[in-house]
């Protein structure tokens, strides 16, 4: 019995004033709670508005990437363009020039051609100038000449040791007097009675001539063959300075 009037004792509910001081004690812890439950939604609101500013900017952003992509083939269009006339104009300046150039050379290469072609005609006449040989054996030099192309060889034989005379020997109608391994008393004396302006000596010996500047001698076939060449033209050009 004393059991159970125990256990009721227990069982038995608390005053009315403990559970109200049990209520404001939990209406107090409440108090903060809902503080912090407002700060903490708060602060997700402001973070929420972060995310979503943030967002707003890089589709901004992004908005003005596609803007600059759709204007992207424009541009290009027009550089390529403007790439275009530029290296249109580089080619036609680089053609102007190169073609320039061309012209140029094929003028200089055309007159150096007539030049050439000229001078191979001069050639050709000097071959026909009338050469006058004055020689003791005039056999050899005249096969020679004949062999080098001259055409109008003309042998007279002398005597080395007399006095020759042009007068006689009829220089004056041969344009070119040659002299055949003669001495340079013989050249001296003919020189001196000679109007010529020019002659050519053939001799493998150094010849003591008075007049040296109207004479070239030759020592070898090679050196006559142009001697008699060079003082050919020498004259004839002589003759067409004097008309």
């Amino acid at each position: 019995m004393f059991v159970f009037f125990f256990l009721l004792a227990i069982q038995e509910p608390p005053p009315l004033t403990e559970l109200e001081a049990r209520v404001q004690l939990l209406e107090q812890r409440l108090i903060p709670d809902s503080s912090e439950l407002n700060n903490l939604t708060q602060q997700t609101g402001n973070r929420f508005q972060q995310e979503r500013n943030y967002l707003d900017r890089e589709l901004l952003k992004l908005e003005s990437r596609l803007t600059q992509l759709e204007m992207w083939p424009t541009n290009l269009s027009w550089i390529g363009v403007g790439s275009l006339v530029a290296l249109i104009g580089i080619l036609f300046k680089g053609y102007r020039f190169v073609t320039k150039q061309i012209t140029a050379s094929l003028k200089l290469n055309e007159d150096a051609l007539r030049n050439i072609i000229r001078r191979e005609q001069q050639d050709g006449e000097l071959l026909h100038t009338c050469l006058l040989v004055l020689s003791q054996d005039g056999r050899p030099i005249k096969k020679l000449l004949q062999s080098q192309g001259f055409t109008n060889v003309i042998i007279k034989a002398v005597q080395d040791g007399l006095n020759p005379s042009p007068q006689k020997l009829g220089d004056a109608s041969f344009e070119l007097v040659i002299f055949d391994n003669l001495s340079a008393s013989f050249i001296n004396d003919y020189m001196a009675q000679s109007e010529k302006r020019a002659f050519v000596g053939f001799s493998p010996e150094h010849l003591d001539v008075v007049d040296r500047a109207r004479i070239n001698f030759a020592n070898t076939p090679m050196t006559l063959f142009f001697q008699v060449q060079l003082t050919a033209r020498y004259l004839r050009q002589l003759l067409l300075a004097q008309n």
